[in-house]
């Protein structure tokens, strides 16, 4: 009886001992888990800032590119632009004339 007694401690021992290191191999598991659910958070915010900036950045290059190609083809068509200007000055002068003899 004493040795069957020896034998259920000797069991009930190993259990506890299974059971505790269970307990901490899951609390470990759980440590690392949470460390790479918040790294991978992080992680997932530094690619967006850095994909955010670049964005930003190619999106000023191509306003500047576009700004250029504006000035260039206002430089390019400014003998037109002006004659087209003189052109409707010399029309609110004829209409303003006529208007005047009419009267």
């Amino acid at each position: 009886e004493s040795e069957q007694l020896r034998h259920m401690n000797n069991y009930m021992n190993d259990l506890r001992r299974r059971y505790h290191e269970e307990q901490l191999w899951q609390d470990k598991w759980r440590i690392y888990s949470t460390f790479g659910t918040w790294g991978l958070i992080v992680l997932n915010s530094i690619v967006f800032f850095i994909s955010q900036y670049l964005w930003r950045l190619r999106e000023s290059q191509r306003m500047k590119d576009v700004q250029g190609l504006l000035r260039q083809s206002l430089m390019a068509n400014e003998g037109t632009l002006r004659a087209v200007q003189e052109q409707s000055q010399n029309r609110i002068k004829n209409d303003s004339q006529g208007e005047s003899m009419s009267e």
